[in-house]
Protein backbone atom coordinates (compact mmCIF):
# COMPACT_ATOMS: atom_id res chain seq x y z
CA UNK A 1 0.00 0.00 0.00
CA UNK A 2 1.37 3.52 -0.99
CA UNK A 3 2.08 5.43 2.26
CA UNK A 4 1.69 9.29 0.76
CA UNK A 5 -0.44 10.91 -1.85
CA UNK A 6 1.68 13.69 -3.89
CA UNK A 7 -1.05 16.18 -4.95
CA UNK A 8 0.82 17.12 -8.12
CA UNK A 9 -0.61 20.73 -9.27
CA UNK A 10 0.54 24.18 -10.30
CA UNK A 11 0.86 26.48 -7.22
CA UNK A 12 -1.09 28.96 -9.72
CA UNK A 13 -4.64 26.52 -8.83
CA UNK A 14 -3.45 26.87 -5.35
CA UNK A 15 -7.14 27.70 -4.30
CA UNK A 16 -8.36 24.26 -6.10
CA UNK A 17 -5.60 22.62 -4.20
CA UNK A 18 -6.49 23.44 -0.90
CA UNK A 19 -10.27 22.92 -1.18
CA UNK A 20 -9.25 18.88 -2.38
CA UNK A 21 -6.83 18.70 1.05
CA UNK A 22 -9.37 19.86 2.98
CA UNK A 23 -11.33 16.88 1.62
CA UNK A 24 -9.14 14.30 2.18
CA UNK A 25 -8.61 15.45 5.67
CA UNK A 26 -11.85 15.65 6.99
CA UNK A 27 -12.42 12.26 5.10
CA UNK A 28 -10.12 10.94 7.33
CA UNK A 29 -6.70 10.95 6.02
CA UNK A 30 -3.53 13.07 8.33
CA UNK A 31 -1.21 15.30 6.80
CA UNK A 32 1.56 12.87 6.96
CA UNK A 33 -0.28 11.12 4.18
CA UNK A 34 -0.48 14.10 2.10
CA UNK A 35 2.52 15.66 0.27
CA UNK A 36 1.33 19.27 -0.94
CA UNK A 37 3.97 21.70 -1.78
CA UNK A 38 1.50 24.51 -1.01
CA UNK A 39 1.17 24.09 2.22
CA UNK A 40 4.22 24.27 4.66
CA UNK A 41 2.08 22.00 7.22
CA UNK A 42 1.68 19.25 4.58
CA UNK A 43 4.64 20.07 2.29
CA UNK A 44 8.27 18.99 2.15
CA UNK A 45 10.32 18.85 5.74
CA UNK A 46 12.16 22.07 6.10
CA UNK A 47 16.09 21.13 5.31
CA UNK A 48 15.41 18.94 2.63
CA UNK A 49 16.43 18.89 -0.65
CA UNK A 50 13.09 19.15 -2.26
CA UNK A 51 13.82 17.61 -5.49
CA UNK A 52 15.22 14.88 -4.30
CA UNK A 53 12.30 14.49 -1.55
CA UNK A 54 9.40 14.30 -4.35
CA UNK A 55 11.89 11.64 -6.79
CA UNK A 56 11.97 9.91 -3.74
CA UNK A 57 8.15 10.04 -2.73
CA UNK A 58 7.24 9.09 -6.56
CA UNK A 59 9.89 6.10 -6.47
CA UNK A 60 8.25 4.82 -3.30
CA UNK A 61 5.17 4.83 -4.84
CA UNK A 62 3.49 7.78 -4.18
CA UNK A 63 -0.13 7.95 -4.92
CA UNK A 64 -0.24 10.41 -7.51
CA UNK A 65 -3.63 13.24 -7.77
CA UNK A 66 -2.71 14.87 -10.62
CA UNK A 67 -5.06 18.44 -10.18
CA UNK A 68 -5.09 19.50 -14.53
CA UNK A 69 -5.54 23.01 -15.63
CA UNK A 70 -4.07 25.25 -17.92
CA UNK A 71 -1.78 25.98 -15.62
CA UNK A 72 -0.68 22.42 -14.82
CA UNK A 73 0.41 22.41 -18.31
CA UNK A 74 2.32 25.32 -18.60
CA UNK A 75 4.32 24.25 -15.77
CA UNK A 76 7.90 22.54 -16.06
CA UNK A 77 7.71 21.17 -12.91
CA UNK A 78 4.50 19.43 -12.94
CA UNK A 79 5.14 18.27 -16.29
CA UNK A 80 8.46 16.63 -14.75
CA UNK A 81 6.22 15.04 -12.01
CA UNK A 82 3.77 13.01 -14.31
CA UNK A 83 6.82 12.13 -16.67
CA UNK A 84 8.62 10.67 -13.44
CA UNK A 85 5.17 8.77 -12.31
CA UNK A 86 4.48 7.72 -15.55
CA UNK A 87 7.75 6.00 -15.68
CA UNK A 88 7.60 4.52 -12.08
CA UNK A 89 3.79 3.58 -12.95
CA UNK A 90 2.45 4.78 -10.32
CA UNK A 91 -1.19 4.36 -9.11
CA UNK A 92 -3.20 7.89 -10.00
CA UNK A 93 -6.49 9.76 -10.01
CA UNK A 94 -6.51 12.91 -12.25
CA UNK A 95 -8.92 15.58 -11.18
CA UNK A 96 -9.88 18.41 -13.00
CA UNK A 97 -10.10 21.84 -12.44
CA UNK A 98 -13.48 23.90 -13.38
CA UNK A 99 -13.66 25.03 -16.98
CA UNK A 100 -11.07 22.43 -17.82
CA UNK A 101 -10.67 22.60 -21.47
CA UNK A 102 -9.94 18.79 -22.80
CA UNK A 103 -9.16 19.55 -26.20
CA UNK A 104 -5.87 21.07 -24.80
CA UNK A 105 -3.14 19.80 -26.55
CA UNK A 106 -1.11 18.91 -24.63
CA UNK A 107 -3.05 17.13 -22.14
CA UNK A 108 -4.12 15.17 -25.25
CA UNK A 109 -0.27 14.29 -25.78
CA UNK A 110 0.92 13.94 -21.74
CA UNK A 111 2.00 11.01 -19.81
CA UNK A 112 -1.18 10.73 -18.38
CA UNK A 113 -3.49 9.22 -20.39
CA UNK A 114 -6.43 11.31 -21.74
CA UNK A 115 -8.61 8.18 -22.09
CA UNK A 116 -8.60 7.38 -18.57
CA UNK A 117 -11.12 9.09 -16.60
CA UNK A 118 -10.73 12.29 -15.48
CA UNK A 119 -12.70 13.95 -12.70
CA UNK A 120 -14.48 16.95 -12.88
CA UNK A 121 -13.58 18.58 -9.57
CA UNK A 122 -17.76 19.93 -9.61
CA UNK A 123 -19.09 16.24 -10.43
CA UNK A 124 -20.58 15.14 -7.45
CA UNK A 125 -21.15 11.34 -8.34
CA UNK A 126 -17.50 11.33 -9.72
CA UNK A 127 -15.71 12.94 -6.70
CA UNK A 128 -17.66 10.44 -4.01
CA UNK A 129 -16.68 7.80 -6.12
CA UNK A 130 -12.71 9.45 -6.06
CA UNK A 131 -12.77 10.10 -2.11
CA UNK A 132 -14.68 6.50 -1.47
CA UNK A 133 -12.08 4.80 -3.28
CA UNK A 134 -9.11 6.93 -1.40
CA UNK A 135 -10.03 5.96 1.79
CA UNK A 136 -10.65 2.04 0.52
CA UNK A 137 -6.50 2.03 -0.45
CA UNK A 138 -5.46 4.04 2.57
CA UNK A 139 -7.16 1.66 4.88
CA UNK A 140 -9.13 4.71 6.90
CA UNK A 141 -11.98 3.33 8.70
CA UNK A 142 -14.98 4.05 6.29
CA UNK A 143 -17.35 6.62 8.23
CA UNK A 144 -20.57 7.37 5.90
CA UNK A 145 -21.50 10.14 7.50
CA UNK A 146 -17.71 11.69 7.27
CA UNK A 147 -17.89 11.00 4.27
CA UNK A 148 -21.19 13.06 3.40
CA UNK A 149 -19.92 15.74 5.55
CA UNK A 150 -16.66 15.83 4.03
CA UNK A 151 -18.28 16.36 0.58
CA UNK A 152 -20.64 18.71 1.54
CA UNK A 153 -18.33 21.09 2.80
CA UNK A 154 -16.33 20.39 -0.38
CA UNK A 155 -18.64 21.38 -1.93
CA UNK A 156 -19.84 24.33 -0.65
CA UNK A 157 -16.44 25.77 -0.56
CA UNK A 158 -16.02 24.55 -4.41
CA UNK A 159 -19.55 26.86 -4.89
CA UNK A 160 -18.29 29.96 -2.50
CA UNK A 161 -15.09 30.15 -5.17
CA UNK A 162 -16.76 29.93 -8.30
CA UNK A 163 -19.60 32.18 -7.39
CA UNK A 164 -17.32 34.87 -6.18
CA UNK A 165 -17.22 37.57 -8.61
CA UNK A 166 -13.61 38.31 -10.45
CA UNK A 167 -11.80 41.40 -9.13
CA UNK A 168 -11.51 44.10 -11.43
CA UNK A 169 -7.96 42.83 -11.86
CA UNK A 170 -9.08 39.27 -13.53
CA UNK A 171 -11.47 40.80 -15.42
CA UNK A 172 -8.61 42.61 -17.44
CA UNK A 173 -6.13 39.70 -17.24
CA UNK A 174 -9.03 37.93 -19.20
CA UNK A 175 -8.71 40.38 -21.89
CA UNK A 176 -5.25 42.29 -21.66
CA UNK A 177 -2.09 40.85 -21.68
CA UNK A 178 -0.11 41.07 -18.42
CA UNK A 179 1.65 44.96 -18.80
CA UNK A 180 4.37 43.50 -15.99
CA UNK A 181 5.26 40.17 -14.85
CA UNK A 182 3.23 37.20 -13.31
CA UNK A 183 2.53 38.46 -9.56
CA UNK A 184 4.00 35.70 -6.89
CA UNK A 185 1.18 34.61 -4.16
CA UNK A 186 1.26 35.63 -0.64
CA UNK A 187 2.31 32.11 0.19
CA UNK A 188 3.33 29.75 0.64
CA UNK A 189 6.69 30.14 -1.57
CA UNK A 190 7.07 33.19 0.00
CA UNK A 191 7.11 31.32 3.47
CA UNK A 192 10.32 30.14 1.82
CA UNK A 193 12.18 32.53 0.31
CA UNK A 194 11.48 34.37 4.60
CA UNK A 195 13.35 30.88 5.62
CA UNK A 196 16.23 31.53 3.66
CA UNK A 197 16.40 35.29 4.42
CA UNK A 198 17.05 34.44 7.79
CA UNK A 199 19.40 31.52 7.29
CA UNK A 200 21.67 33.69 5.02
CA UNK A 201 20.84 37.01 7.40
CA UNK A 202 21.88 35.52 10.75
CA UNK A 203 23.79 32.44 10.12
CA UNK A 204 25.20 32.70 6.40
CA UNK A 205 24.51 29.11 5.98
CA UNK A 206 24.65 29.28 2.33
CA UNK A 207 23.65 25.67 1.25
CA UNK A 208 20.47 25.93 3.43
CA UNK A 209 19.75 29.05 2.49
CA UNK A 210 19.60 28.18 -1.48
CA UNK A 211 17.74 25.10 -0.83
CA UNK A 212 14.69 27.45 0.65
CA UNK A 213 14.72 30.06 -2.50
CA UNK A 214 15.13 26.04 -5.06
CA UNK A 215 11.77 25.15 -2.58
CA UNK A 216 10.08 28.42 -3.47
CA UNK A 217 11.47 28.59 -7.31
CA UNK A 218 9.62 25.26 -7.32
CA UNK A 219 6.75 25.41 -6.08
CA UNK A 220 5.78 29.28 -8.23
CA UNK A 221 8.36 29.10 -11.32
CA UNK A 222 7.70 33.01 -11.06
CA UNK A 223 8.88 33.63 -7.67
CA UNK A 224 11.18 36.42 -8.64
CA UNK A 225 12.34 37.47 -4.89
CA UNK A 226 13.84 33.76 -4.73
CA UNK A 227 15.70 34.51 -8.03
CA UNK A 228 16.83 37.55 -6.61
CA UNK A 229 17.98 36.38 -3.28
CA UNK A 230 19.99 33.16 -5.12
CA UNK A 231 21.68 35.90 -7.49
CA UNK A 232 22.68 38.03 -4.66
CA UNK A 233 23.79 35.83 -1.92
CA UNK A 234 25.86 33.51 -5.00
CA UNK A 235 27.32 37.06 -5.51
CA UNK A 236 28.18 37.62 -2.37
CA UNK A 237 30.19 33.93 -2.15
CA UNK A 238 32.00 34.61 -5.53
CA UNK A 239 29.53 31.52 -6.61
CA UNK A 240 29.49 33.40 -10.45
CA UNK A 241 28.57 30.71 -12.36
CA UNK A 242 25.32 29.94 -10.37
CA UNK A 243 24.93 33.46 -10.12
CA UNK A 244 24.62 33.91 -13.78
CA UNK A 245 22.60 30.82 -14.54
CA UNK A 246 19.78 32.37 -11.97
CA UNK A 247 20.63 36.29 -12.94
CA UNK A 248 20.08 35.30 -17.26
CA UNK A 249 16.84 33.25 -16.18
CA UNK A 250 15.49 35.85 -13.84
CA UNK A 251 15.69 38.70 -16.71
CA UNK A 252 14.23 36.21 -19.40
CA UNK A 253 11.19 35.76 -17.17
CA UNK A 254 10.66 38.67 -15.76
CA UNK A 255 11.81 41.58 -18.87
CA UNK A 256 9.72 44.15 -16.49
CA UNK A 257 10.75 43.86 -12.90
CA UNK A 258 13.14 46.76 -12.04
CA UNK A 259 15.04 44.18 -9.30
CA UNK A 260 16.30 41.38 -11.99
CA UNK A 261 17.87 44.15 -13.66
CA UNK A 262 19.37 45.51 -10.35
CA UNK A 263 20.24 42.12 -9.34
CA UNK A 264 22.27 41.23 -12.33
CA UNK A 265 23.69 44.85 -12.05
CA UNK A 266 25.35 44.10 -8.86
CA UNK A 267 26.56 40.87 -10.49
CA UNK A 268 28.61 42.48 -13.13
CA UNK A 269 29.50 45.13 -11.06
CA UNK A 270 30.90 42.40 -8.22
CA UNK A 271 32.89 40.49 -11.61
CA UNK A 272 34.22 44.26 -13.05
CA UNK A 273 31.91 44.77 -15.83
CA UNK A 274 31.22 47.93 -14.68
CA UNK A 275 30.02 49.61 -18.23
CA UNK A 276 27.26 46.63 -18.35
CA UNK A 277 26.40 47.48 -14.45
CA UNK A 278 25.94 51.17 -15.09
CA UNK A 279 23.45 49.88 -18.13
CA UNK A 280 21.85 47.48 -15.99
CA UNK A 281 21.43 49.55 -13.23
CA UNK A 282 19.58 52.25 -15.31
CA UNK A 283 17.56 49.84 -17.22
CA UNK A 284 16.58 49.41 -13.35
CA UNK A 285 16.11 53.00 -12.08
CA UNK A 286 13.76 53.48 -14.76
CA UNK A 287 11.28 51.02 -13.89
CA UNK A 288 11.49 51.54 -10.61
CA UNK A 289 13.30 53.57 -7.94
CA UNK A 290 15.61 52.09 -5.30
CA UNK A 291 18.46 53.20 -3.28
CA UNK A 292 20.16 50.10 -4.01
CA UNK A 293 20.43 50.80 -7.88
CA UNK A 294 21.97 53.80 -7.42
CA UNK A 295 24.62 52.98 -4.86
CA UNK A 296 25.28 49.70 -7.32
CA UNK A 297 25.57 52.45 -9.90
CA UNK A 298 27.72 54.72 -8.21
CA UNK A 299 29.77 52.17 -7.51
CA UNK A 300 30.83 50.76 -10.94
CA UNK A 301 30.94 54.97 -11.80
CA UNK A 302 33.49 54.93 -8.73
CA UNK A 303 35.44 52.14 -10.43
CA UNK A 304 35.63 53.76 -13.88
CA UNK A 305 36.92 56.90 -12.04
CA UNK A 306 33.56 58.87 -13.16
CA UNK A 307 33.84 60.63 -9.25
CA UNK A 308 31.33 63.37 -9.99
CA UNK A 309 28.55 60.29 -11.65
CA UNK A 310 29.44 58.62 -8.41
CA UNK A 311 28.80 60.94 -5.92
CA UNK A 312 25.45 61.91 -7.44
CA UNK A 313 24.25 58.49 -6.97
CA UNK A 314 25.59 58.10 -3.45
CA UNK A 315 23.35 61.20 -3.08
CA UNK A 316 20.46 60.27 -4.67
CA UNK A 317 20.74 57.09 -2.99
CA UNK A 318 21.65 58.88 0.91
CA UNK A 319 18.34 61.09 -0.67
CA UNK A 320 16.31 58.15 -1.00
CA UNK A 321 17.07 56.66 2.37
CA UNK A 322 18.72 58.46 4.51
CA UNK A 323 19.67 55.29 6.95
CA UNK A 324 20.73 53.68 4.24
CA UNK A 325 24.73 53.59 5.44
CA UNK A 326 26.67 52.13 2.68
CA UNK A 327 25.85 54.81 0.68
CA UNK A 328 26.76 57.46 3.01
CA UNK A 329 29.86 55.74 3.96
CA UNK A 330 30.42 55.82 -0.20
CA UNK A 331 29.60 59.84 -0.66
CA UNK A 332 32.02 60.56 2.60
CA UNK A 333 34.96 58.29 1.60
CA UNK A 334 35.08 59.93 -2.78
CA UNK A 335 34.54 63.08 -1.26
CA UNK A 336 37.90 62.66 0.73
CA UNK A 337 39.61 60.96 -2.48
CA UNK A 338 38.57 63.76 -4.39
CA UNK A 339 39.34 66.05 -2.00
CA UNK A 340 37.18 68.86 -0.72
CA UNK A 341 38.48 71.77 -1.72
CA UNK A 342 38.33 70.05 -5.17
CA UNK A 343 34.93 69.61 -4.90
CA UNK A 344 34.10 73.06 -3.76
CA UNK A 345 35.45 74.78 -6.44
CA UNK A 346 33.77 72.30 -9.10
CA UNK A 347 30.43 73.18 -6.85
CA UNK A 348 31.48 77.09 -7.50
CA UNK A 349 31.68 76.21 -11.35
CA UNK A 350 28.32 74.19 -11.53
CA UNK A 351 26.80 77.41 -10.13
CA UNK A 352 28.32 79.86 -12.84
CA UNK A 353 27.06 77.61 -15.50
CA UNK A 354 23.53 78.10 -14.03
CA UNK A 355 23.60 73.83 -13.08
CA UNK A 356 22.25 74.58 -9.90
CA UNK A 357 21.09 71.21 -8.96
CA UNK A 358 24.41 69.85 -8.92
CA UNK A 359 25.96 72.88 -7.41
CA UNK A 360 23.66 72.01 -4.99
CA UNK A 361 24.22 68.18 -4.48
CA UNK A 362 27.91 68.86 -4.46
CA UNK A 363 27.84 71.49 -1.55
CA UNK A 364 25.63 69.42 0.13
CA UNK A 365 27.93 65.94 0.17
CA UNK A 366 30.93 67.80 1.26
CA UNK A 367 28.44 69.01 4.46
CA UNK A 368 28.02 65.54 5.02
CA UNK A 369 31.67 64.30 4.98
CA UNK A 370 32.37 68.08 6.68
CA UNK A 371 30.02 69.27 8.77
CA UNK A 372 32.01 72.46 10.00
CA UNK A 373 32.84 73.93 5.91
CA UNK A 374 31.92 77.44 6.56
CA UNK A 375 32.41 78.42 2.95
CA UNK A 376 30.05 75.37 1.55
CA UNK A 377 27.42 76.36 4.80
CA UNK A 378 27.73 79.78 2.80
CA UNK A 379 26.66 78.84 -0.79
CA UNK A 380 24.48 76.17 0.19
CA UNK A 381 22.32 78.65 2.41
CA UNK A 382 22.41 81.02 -0.63
CA UNK A 383 21.12 78.45 -3.27
CA UNK A 384 18.07 78.49 -0.78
Amino acid sequence: MCQQILLSHSSRDKVYGDILVSLLLEAGLNRQQILYSSDPNCGIPIGCDIFQYLRAAIEKGAFMIYLLSEHYYSSTACMNEMGAAWLHQNQSFSVAVPHFDYSNKRFQSSAANPRSLVIPMEDKVRMRQFIEQIVAHFQVEKNTITIEVALQHYFEKLDNLQNTPPTDEEKDKSTNPPATAPQEDSSPELFYVTQGRRLWAKEKDYPAAIQQFLYAIYINENCASAYNKIVEIATEKKDYSRAWRFSDEAVRRFPNRADVYGCRGYLECSEKQFHEAIEDCTKAISLGTNRWYYNTRGLAYWSLRQYYEALVDFWTAHQIDSHYEPSLRHLKNLCRRVGIDQLFQTALKEKQENHLDLCHIYLSCILLTDPEHEKAKSELDALQ
